[in-house]
Protein backbone atom coordinates (compact mmCIF):
# COMPACT_ATOMS: atom_id res chain seq x y z
CA UNK A 1 0.00 0.00 0.00
CA UNK A 2 1.66 3.33 -0.99
CA UNK A 3 1.37 5.94 1.91
CA UNK A 4 2.84 9.51 1.95
CA UNK A 5 6.46 9.73 3.25
CA UNK A 6 5.16 11.62 5.88
CA UNK A 7 2.65 9.25 6.93
CA UNK A 8 4.18 6.31 7.20
CA UNK A 9 5.13 6.29 10.93
CA UNK A 10 1.73 7.49 11.61
CA UNK A 11 0.04 5.09 9.68
CA UNK A 12 2.53 2.10 11.13
CA UNK A 13 1.45 3.59 14.80
CA UNK A 14 -2.15 3.75 14.23
CA UNK A 15 -2.41 0.03 12.35
CA UNK A 16 -1.42 -1.47 15.57
CA UNK A 17 -3.04 0.93 17.97
CA UNK A 18 -4.58 -1.48 20.29
CA UNK A 19 -4.53 -4.45 18.98
CA UNK A 20 -2.23 -6.90 19.13
CA UNK A 21 -0.34 -9.12 16.25
CA UNK A 22 -1.60 -6.00 13.50
CA UNK A 23 1.99 -4.92 12.01
CA UNK A 24 3.43 -3.39 9.16
CA UNK A 25 6.58 -3.44 6.85
CA UNK A 26 8.04 -1.12 5.55
CA UNK A 27 8.70 -2.53 1.46
CA UNK A 28 10.53 0.37 -0.17
CA UNK A 29 10.36 3.36 -2.23
CA UNK A 30 6.97 3.50 -4.15
CA UNK A 31 6.85 4.20 -7.75
CA UNK A 32 4.54 7.58 -6.79
CA UNK A 33 6.78 10.14 -5.99
CA UNK A 34 6.64 11.13 -2.49
CA UNK A 35 5.27 7.80 -1.52
CA UNK A 36 6.73 4.74 0.46
CA UNK A 37 5.34 1.30 0.22
CA UNK A 38 4.14 -0.73 3.55
CA UNK A 39 2.27 -4.08 3.64
CA UNK A 40 -0.02 -4.32 6.89
CA UNK A 41 -0.62 -7.55 8.38
CA UNK A 42 -4.06 -8.61 10.21
CA UNK A 43 -3.64 -9.73 13.83
CA UNK A 44 -5.25 -13.45 13.98
CA UNK A 45 -8.37 -12.01 16.06
CA UNK A 46 -10.05 -11.01 12.75
CA UNK A 47 -9.67 -14.67 11.62
CA UNK A 48 -12.76 -16.36 10.84
CA UNK A 49 -13.46 -19.98 11.59
CA UNK A 50 -11.62 -21.29 8.22
CA UNK A 51 -8.83 -18.48 8.62
CA UNK A 52 -7.97 -19.77 11.80
CA UNK A 53 -8.52 -23.60 11.35
CA UNK A 54 -5.74 -23.01 8.04
CA UNK A 55 -3.74 -21.01 10.94
CA UNK A 56 -4.15 -23.86 13.14
CA UNK A 57 -3.09 -26.91 10.52
CA UNK A 58 -0.23 -25.06 9.68
CA UNK A 59 1.46 -24.64 12.51
CA UNK A 60 0.53 -28.56 13.38
CA UNK A 61 2.51 -29.21 10.47
CA UNK A 62 5.14 -27.23 11.56
CA UNK A 63 5.32 -28.56 14.78
CA UNK A 64 5.24 -32.16 13.44
CA UNK A 65 8.32 -31.27 10.81
CA UNK A 66 9.87 -30.58 14.22
CA UNK A 67 8.77 -33.29 15.95
CA UNK A 68 7.44 -31.12 18.65
CA UNK A 69 4.17 -32.65 20.35
CA UNK A 70 1.03 -31.04 19.58
CA UNK A 71 -2.69 -31.40 20.87
CA UNK A 72 -4.62 -34.64 19.81
CA UNK A 73 -6.91 -34.28 16.68
CA UNK A 74 -9.66 -34.04 19.02
CA UNK A 75 -8.09 -31.51 21.55
CA UNK A 76 -7.57 -29.07 18.27
CA UNK A 77 -11.67 -30.28 16.76
CA UNK A 78 -12.60 -28.56 20.06
CA UNK A 79 -9.91 -25.63 19.45
CA UNK A 80 -11.37 -24.70 16.50
CA UNK A 81 -14.63 -25.07 17.45
CA UNK A 82 -14.04 -22.80 20.05
CA UNK A 83 -12.91 -20.70 17.99
CA UNK A 84 -16.90 -20.93 16.06
CA UNK A 85 -18.17 -19.62 19.27
CA UNK A 86 -16.37 -16.79 19.40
Amino acid sequence: MPIKNELVEQEIRDWGAGRLGWVCDIVGDSKLEGYTNIMEYKGSSSYDTAQMARLIDLVVFECKEQDIETMTPEQLSKLVGAWENE
